[in-house]
This record gives structure tokens, sequence and C-alpha cells, in this order.
């Protein structure tokens, strides 16, 4: 089994706002750190644009091990971030959708996967779903 969770950093846009786009490239790379810090050997972390990056979790035996990693993605994202002198808090959504399960092409998973963030982000954001 393959799971792809894409990410969208809650609160991020504040960042940029009140603090610049220097403050926000600092959040990005420290948020990028943590999500590879989350993961296993064998995933992989990718910035899709924005504040949107996707986890690739490879070899995973069921769905229950994409759950774990989202729950340890979540936890690293809600650390406080230092930027500027100031300590920022952020959260994340998370969709996941899992290989073969809820696609048989890198189209199809992506879509659902972006879909079940967006329901995330929907249901009061700091939390992860799993595409259904």
């Amino acid at each position: 089994m393959l799971g792809i969770l894409v990410i969208d950093l809650d609160g991020f846009e504040s960042v940029n706002d009140l603090l610049g786009h220097e403050a926000g490239d600092s959040v990005l790379k420290q948020m990028a750190a943590r999500f590879r810090d989350a993961g296993r050997a064998s995933d992989a972390v990718v910035r899709l644009g924005g504040d949107e990056f996707l986890v690739l979790a490879q070899e995973l035996l069921d769905r229950d091990g994409v759950s774990a990693v989202a729950k340890k993605v979540l936890g690293m994202a809600a650390l406080p971030v230092q930027v500027a002198e100031r300590e920022c808090q952020i959260s994340a959504s998370i969709g996941i959708a899992v290989y073969p399960d809820d696609g048989d092409s890198e189209q199809l998973l992506m879509m659902n996967a972006d879909n079940a963030m967006y329901a995330a982000n929907r249901n009061g954001r700091n939390a992860f779903q799993v595409f259904s």
C-alpha cells in the first residue's frame, strides 16, 4: 500500500500578511523539516506550492499506518514556530488517499486526497481526513 497525504497549513496566510514573505519562507522551511522528521525513512516530502505539502508514505502494511503518519505530522505542525523573533502558531489540515483502494492513478489519488483535505479543513482544521 501507498499513502498520499496532502497537507495545507492553517493560518499560514496571516504569517505572510503580518510578518512578510521572508517570515513565511522561514515557516515553510521549518514545516518541511518537521514533516520529514515525522515521516519514516522510506517516506518522501515535497512542497506542492503555496502552503501545501505532500507526504508520500510508502511500504504501508495497512490503512492504520498512514493514519499514524498523519497524526505525527499534525503533532509536528502544531508546535510553535519561531519567526522574526516571534512565536507563531500554525496547524495543518491533511487529506489522505491510499493506493490501490482510493485510486489506481496519480491523478485520481491526488484528487481524492485533495478532496479529503478540503473536508478536514471544513470540519474545523487541525485534523486529517481519510478519503472514503
